[in-house]
């Protein structure tokens, strides 16, 4: 996979982490953090949007992908939307943007 160029408004610092707006796309063949798609970090998922099953796999896929735990991974808005803002607490930009550019590991 190639690496994920960020925008100032893909992702910015929040006073106890960083924000990410991410828009998902669930029923997917498989979890995965695709690319950057306008303003938004495209992630797809393999559940259905059903009883928040897609929601706590994208929590899921995040903390794994950052390497943190899931309490760390935190819904701001959109949590009925496929259009969200996540915080990633007690996370630095430098480490975020360093992830998204390794992605491939």
């Amino acid at each position: 996979m190639a690496a994920i160029q960020v925008t100032d408004k893909v992702l910015f610092e929040a006073p106890t982490g960083i924000i990410l707006n991410i828009k998902v796309f669930p029923n997917a063949g498989k979890n995965e953090i695709c690319d950057v798609q306008g303003d938004f970090l495209r992630i797809r998922i393999a559940s259905a949007p059903v009883k928040g099953k897609a929601n706590r796999e994208c929590l899921r896929l995040l903390a794994a992908f950052f390497k943190i735990k899931k309490s760390q991974v935190i819904f701001r808005k959109g949590e009925s939307s496929r259009l969200k803002q996540v915080l990633l607490e007690g996370v630095s930009r430098e480490m975020v943007v360093k992830r998204l550019k390794e992605r491939d590991d």
